[in-house]
């Protein structure tokens, strides 16, 4: 398996994530060290109005084999539609909290599995417009329920710039 492994320094859970419900599951993670950016590892843009209407990628180290519980070695990739929300809602046959948005696989043998959650979903290669949530593979295998990263702007925005800052770094972004 590749990869690099980072160690937080700090993080911040949204403080109305609910486990029951599942909603506002989004968090943030301050590492020690910064990220090496390269080929692999990229900067992503996050924006108040995303283009939904574009296809969509999640890549992520989960399951390969849900029924056997095999992990993938490798770092594995779906594609993804975005569905309506009414056609979401109509397919769980429930509805789906707020600020979330949901996408399908475009290929009924790859899907987003146990062990993806917290992967990014990307539209354009860099803009990330969503984090795998959860799903109910009883009902859907390939419906994955995303939290939508544009809802959760301005918290992202808040929270960033506070848990950069907690540890009292005097850079100029840091200035309330």
């Amino acid at each position: 398996m590749r990869g690099s492994r980072y160690i937080s320094s700090s993080f911040k859970i949204h403080e109305k994530y609910d486990t029951r419900k599942i909603c506002n599951d989004i968090g943030l993670v301050r590492l020690k060290k910064a990220l090496k950016l390269g080929k692999a590892v990229r900067r992503v843009s996050l924006r108040r109005h995303p283009p939904y209407d574009k296809p969509a990628k999640v890549a992520g180290w989960g399951y390969i084999d849900e029924v056997n519980s095999v992990g993938a070695r490798y770092l594995m990739q779906v594609s993804q539609k975005i569905w309506s929300r009414a056609d979401c809602i109509e397919e769980l046959g429930e509805d789906i909290p707020e600020g979330t948005i949901c996408g399908g696989s475009l290929d009924a043998l790859s899907y987003v599995a146990r062990g993806d959650s917290g992967s990014g979903l990307m539209v354009r290669k860099y803009i990330q417009i969503g984090v795998v949530s959860f799903k109910r593979p009883k009902v859907s295998n390939s419906l994955a329920v995303y939290t939508d990263v544009a809802y959760f702007y301005s918290w992202i925005k808040k929270t960033a710039k506070i848990v950069y800052c907690d540890s009292k770094t005097k850079y100029y972004h840091c200035m309330y």
